[in-house]
């Protein structure tokens, strides 16, 4: 599935203006259906890189038309059965596009790029297009833990905010150890990212509230900010390249 392109706004916030601009804007926004009780959901992200991380280094260098790839559930490992998502995420400035295949049951050979199979031609045509100019291989996990809103009227809106974000090696399960690890977080416990999501032009309850929050639009690479806290030279020499479920 091909997914249109959308504007993503991304803003750095401390839980206490998040908790602010999350009660302004309650009225316009319901609870994401799939997170928890409590309205969270924990989201793990494999990304895939070539060997000399070409990716990473296209963002850094600014390329405006660039893309991620990366394997996504929402638990806090990959495990057999799961429900997974590979997705090529495309950007071209401030503009993004999901390629996006679903994985209903998820099992060892999906997390080799060397396997991956697609239930439709053009989805399958823009993975294998892609693994045909860069090879691809795993190299850094990313995990947080994701409130997620929808809009009440606008229906191509979407609210999101991460917190606890962490960086992992390929294949490195979550553990007390590697959570607890302040080397791993990838920003303050204290802050939050928030992102408004729209193929649409945004309402005014969403600009209004941002102004009056004081927000600064400010770009937040989750997969490039993990790669840089891990090492690049650590994901380039090998790092932990056996991904296991």
């Amino acid at each position: 599935m091909t997914r249109p392109f959308r504007e993503e706004l991304k803003y750095v916030v401390h839980h206490s203006t998040a908790a602010t601009l999350l009660e302004r804007w309650s009225r316009h926004l319901t609870h994401d259906p799939y997170a928890d009780s409590y309205g969270y959901t924990p989201v793990l992200s494999q990304y895939y890189d070539t060997p000399d991380l070409a990716f990473y280094f296209e963002k850094l260098d600014g390329i405006e038309f660039r893309c991620k790839v990366r394997l996504r559930t929402y638990d806090v490992r990959f495990h057999r059965g799961a429900s997974s998502f590979l997705e090529i995420k495309q950007r071209l400035g401030s503009r993004v596009r999901k390629v996006r295949s679903r994985i209903r049951a998820l099992e060892p050979d999906h997390l080799d790029p060397g396997r991956w199979g697609f239930a439709d031609q053009t989805t399958a045509d823009a993975f294998h297009s892609l693994a045909a100019r860069y090879p691809l291989v795993p190299s850094a996990q990313v995990f947080y833990v994701r409130r997620a809103f929808s809009s009440v009227v606008e229906p191509s809106l979407r609210v999101t905010l991460d917190s606890g974000l962490s960086a992992l090696f390929p294949g490195e399960r979550i553990g007390s150890d590697g959570m607890a690890d302040p080397s791993r977080r990838l920003m303050s416990d204290t802050l939050a990212i928030l992102e408004v999501k729209s193929t649409a032009s945004l309402p005014a309850w969403v600009t209004d509230g941002a102004l009056a929050a004081e927000l600064f639009q400010q770009p937040v690479p989750k997969y490039a900010s993990a790669v840089a806290r891990l090492g690049e030279q650590a994901l380039i020499s090998g790092g932990l390249k056996t991904v296991r479920i």
